[in-house]
């Protein structure tokens, strides 16, 4: 799973889109049934809402959802490609080894390691092409819905049109920051009375998914439940929630809730159900695998992770969410044990 501090670069695409909407949503509405309206003797005025529709999009949990999880298939990609790639070339590597340099098949061993790190960068490249286009694309489509909510209130208002304004204050935007907004807002005086921002933004949260990891049960390899350890990072940094050997392996089961909106309640609902997203950030701190019944299985790598303290260990984090949340998920943190001490 992705962290907030991510969700900068998350929307990224949506500010993109946002630019455009300038221009597009003024006088949509005036735009609608031009076909069917008959000739009038007198031009009424025009009834105008204002909404800012950067900020709905900046903000908007549904869009940002879609993108984590857009982020997160592009990053689970790269971390199963960058594993086999690092195999293959510690393969190559041991092989050139093995024979003298200047030598033919050192050489063609060298050669072969410069193409595999090379067709990986390329794989890295097409994959972040990838996820800016996937983005962009979601904006739209959210940008068309959230659209479409605005000429529904508006119209409902009796408007005939709808101008972007944007909030943020002049007096806060240094001089490219104000030339920024002022493309995509030329609106410089409005009436707060028919500015319906806020309204829009309340319907588009009802689009807002409010499926929610509550905690993560973890089980070692024999079927126990294991208890978390006592944790407080603010006053223990590398506080931990469980301990596990090299090699060793965990069974990780998230508990899910949505909520009944008739009732106002949170209600259990099966970990199969959310599809569950299960994140191991880190390369080279073992594997996760994702089950058919949601849980997750963790195994711890061979090795302690490279930079990792040998007295000490190595601590990991793993997060999960359901698949639709727009929050953050639940995380623990584990402690990777370093190898015991040989008796001589």
């Amino acid at each position: 799973m992705l962290n907030p501090w991510k969700q900068n670069g998350l929307t990224l695409a949506a500010l993109m889109v946002g630019l455009v909407a300038g221009a597009a949503l003024t006088t949509l509405i005036a735009q609608k049934g031009l076909a069917d309206a008959q000739p009038s003797a007198a031009i009424e005025p025009a009834k105008t809402c204002y909404v800012d529709f950067i900020k709905l999009l900046k903000e908007d949990t549904v869009l940002l959802g879609k993108q984590i999880e857009i982020a997160q298939g592009i990053e689970a990609y790269l971390r199963r490609e960058a594993e086999s790639y690092q195999k293959r070339i510690e393969a190559r590597e041991k092989e050139r080894k093995e024979h003298k340099p200047n030598t033919a098949k050192y050489r063609q061993a060298t050669e072969d390691l410069i193409a595999l790190q090379a067709d990986f960068n390329r794989k890295k490249i097409k994959a972040e092409v990838t996820l800016q286009s996937d983005f962009a694309r979601e904006a739209k489509i959210r940008y068309q819905q959230i659209r479409g909510y605005a000429v529904e209130i508006a119209t409902r208002r009796g408007a005939t049109e709808v101008m972007v304004i944007s909030r943020a204050p002049a007096e806060n935007l240094d001089f490219t920051e104000l030339q920024r907004q002022l493309m995509v807002s030329p609106v410089l005086h409005w009436d707060p009375a028919f500015d319906i921002t806020d309204e829009v933004e309340k319907r588009a949260r009802l689009d807002m998914s409010n499926e929610e990891c509550d905690a993560i049960e973890v089980y070692n390899d024999t079927g126990e439940k294991l208890a978390p350890k006592a944790r407080d990072e603010a006053a223990n940094p590398d506080s931990i929630d469980y301990e596990i050997a090299l090699k060793g392996k965990f069974k990780l089961v998230g508990v899910f809730s949505d909520l009944d909106r008739a009732n106002s309640k949170r209600v259990p609902m099966a970990a199969k159900d959310a599809s569950p997203v299960w994140d191991l950030p880190s390369f080279g701190t073992g594997t996760i695998e994702p089950q058919e019944d949601g849980s997750a299985l963790y195994v711890a790598p061979e090795n302690l992770p490279p930079g990792a303290d040998a007295a000490k260990g190595a601590i990991i984090t793993i997060e999960v969410a359901p698949q639709k949340a727009r929050a953050k998920g639940k995380t623990v943190r584990i402690r990777i044990l370093p190898p015991p001490k040989e008796n001589k």
